[in-house]
This record gives C-alpha cells, structure tokens and sequence, in this order.
C-alpha cells in the first residue's frame, strides 16, 4: 500500500453517481426512494450528482446506495470507468469486503492468542513462584 493516495473530487463522486445511476436504469427520484432516508429526494440527488449539496447528510447515504451495487476500489479509485467489466460484479465487490474483513479478523485473532499466550506464562509463572 505504498501508492500515494490522491483525491476523488466531490464533483467526480457526483459524476460517478451519475453514470453508476444512468447505468442502473435508474432515475434520480427512484434512487431517492431507494434510499428511503426522510428528507432525501430527487433534488437533492441531484444537488449531490452535481457536487454541490456535499455537506448534506444525504451525500453519505447515496455514498452507501452505490457502494451496495459496486466495488469501493472501483468507485473511489483515480480511475473510475463505467465500462469496467468487474464494476458491478457482486461476487468482485463482495470479495473485496470479505478479504478486507478476513485480514481484520485474522488479525484480532493474533493479538487475542498472544494476549491468552501472555496470560498463561504469566499464570504460570506465578504458580512456580508460589511452589518455591
């Protein structure tokens, strides 16, 4: 993970929302009731798609809406095609998630091994001192 991060504008998030949305078959008061969040409308979908109502609520929601359809690599990568075979491939937006959970709980597991392991030596130790 060496590579330098650069940003996803606000407007390119619009514009991806957009195609993603146009891709889906999908109108923007139709990815409003979708989202069935009170107060979100096709207004303020479209206030989004256009990258001008960010600091609204909403925008994380839809953020949501789409990441149930698409991979996260795809949609907040620096290149993002609508074309991209693997872009609305559930098993490739799945896997991503899965790999990423499994990395996490193969890690709580070490640190939770080494902590019993740690435990055990500590018990241990303790009974050999009392028997001396």
């Amino acid at each position: 993970m060496e590579e330098k991060i650069k940003l996803v504008t606000v407007k390119e998030m619009g514009k991806r929302f957009a195609q993603i949305r146009k891709k889906l078959d999908l109108s923007q008061a139709q990815v409003a009731e979708y989202i069935d969040v009170p107060g979100i409308n096709q207004a303020k979908v479209s206030a989004i798609e256009l990258g001008t109502n960010v600091i609204s609520p909403f925008f994380l929601a839809v953020e949501l809406f789409y990441l149930q359809h698409v991979s996260a690599e795809a949609l907040f990568g620096t290149t993002f095609k609508i074309d991209n075979p693997h872009l609305f491939d559930k098993d490739y937006t799945l896997a991503s998630v899965a790999k990423a959970r499994i990395q996490l709980l193969k890690q709580q597991i070490h640190e939770d091994i080494e902590e019993r392991l740690k435990d055990w030596d500590d018990s241990l130790d303790e009974t050999a001192d009392y028997l001396k």
